[in-house]
């Protein structure tokens, strides 16, 4: 118990933060009723918007917007094809490819394999994707394509490169797919806006949403302000502007 105590709010950054901002509201207010109001009014939201529970609702309804779909029936359907949409890279860093994969691609390539492993002997493995326009240097897909087919020299892996946003993925990738169903891979709370492109451009991509941040149930930790919740909800308002966005484009 005084372990996990220590761990939640000593450890906690955001707790720390959010006890020097209440310091310096306080200061400010400096005993003016209305200044005291507004300071407990936002010191009470700022504590709210770094929980669990806020984070699970702005975030959720992006990563429960698509179910898994079972593996027997993708096999009972014939699908052989898995796109893996890459979530950003690092510049090279030693000689471990996997240096490279931040969380969101890291997390995309574990999910590959075991689709693609348990989906069909023969299964056709694309990669899709740079590190995104600020890093369009840095081919990802490239790189998972290449550790990929170091850890399973048999596997059939291509890939491209040149798609540098989401909405770039869908015209890239119908080169490989032609009109064929395929498993599209990508994280949970990016899904909805991947498939959205994806649809408009006529592919028939099934969703296989992986890298859920979400969860159910509570503990009493999960009523503390964490940098984790904050993360979650800037990737989740990235999400609805990007759905905005998008639907808003011909």
């Amino acid at each position: 118990m005084l372990s996990e105590l220590i761990n939640s709010v000593v450890l906690n950054s955001a707790v720390w933060l959010w006890a020097a901002t209440a310091i310096l509201v306080l200061l400010l207010a400096r005993g003016n009723q209305r200044r005291t109001i507004i300071g407990i009014v936002f010191l009470a939201a700022f504590w709210i918007s770094g929980t669990s529970p806020f984070a699970r609702f702005v975030l959720q309804p992006l990563e429960s917007m698509y179910a898994q779909p079972t593996l027997a029936g993708l096999q009972n359907d014939g699908v052989k094809r898995v796109v893996v949409l890459t979530g950003g890279g690092y510049t090279a860093s030693g000689d471990l490819a996997s240096a490279q994969l931040p969380h969101a691609s890291t997390f995309r390539f574990l999910a590959w394999e075991e689709i693609c492993q348990r989906l069909a002997p023969d299964c056709e493995l694309i990669f899709s994707g740079s590190a995104g326009q600020s890093n369009e240097a840095i081919k990802t897909a490239t790189i998972m394509q290449d550790l990929a087919t170091t850890l399973t020299p048999t596997l059939h892996v291509m890939s491209e490169a040149k798609s540098n946003s989401t909405f770039e993925h869908p015209q890239n990738v119908k080169a490989f797919v032609q009109d064929a169903p395929f498993v599209l891979v990508t994280s949970a709370y990016h899904m909805p806006r991947a498939m959205l492109v994806f649809q408009r451009a006529g592919l028939s991509a099934i969703p296989y949403p992986v890298d859920y941040y979400t969860y159910d149930g509570i503990e009493w930790s999960d009523l503390l302000p964490t940098p984790h919740n904050w993360e979650a909800i800037n990737l989740a308002l990235h999400e609805y502007i990007g759905i905005l966005v998008y639907s808003v484009e011909p």
